[in-house]
């Protein structure tokens, strides 16, 4: 029973590595985890939000107005369709803009909150 787990275990292991490998090398876009994606990145130091880029503007969802210019002149902002020119228009498929926004809507309100959280540390740590 042992041999079977350990035998089971190491299939899945190989077969989730090619998986992992394939959409590598096809280039997919994989987003389906931005909180997940935000807090990874900010642990290693990737301190950038997500916007999307269109033929007139790059969007910055999840960030209100007022603040936008100020995050715009501090942070990077990553284009979440870095090949926009070479593709077709994202405005011309709706389905695909939604699931842009919907990312890069939670992927920046999680950076915005692990930013602002850092920062009130900061100033609490040297309070006293």
């Amino acid at each position: 029973i042992r041999y079977f787990t350990l035998l089971t275990l190491l299939h899945f292991t190989l077969l989730s590595c090619l998986l992992i490998l394939n959409a590598s090398v096809r280039g997919d876009d994989d987003l389906t985890s931005p909180v997940i994606d935000a807090k990874q990145a900010f642990h290693n130091g990737i301190k950038e939000y997500v916007g999307i880029q269109l033929a007139d503007e790059l969007l910055l969802p999840g960030i209100k107005e007022n603040r936008q210019a100020e995050i715009r002149k501090k942070y990077i902002i990553r284009p979440l369709n870095r090949r926009w020119r070479t593709l077709d228009n994202v405005e011309q498929e709706p389905r695909r803009l939604y699931q842009l926004k919907r990312y890069a809507n939670r992927y920046n309100l999680t950076i915005d909150k692990l930013l602002r959280a850092e920062k009130l540390k900061q100033q609490r740590r040297y309070r006293y």
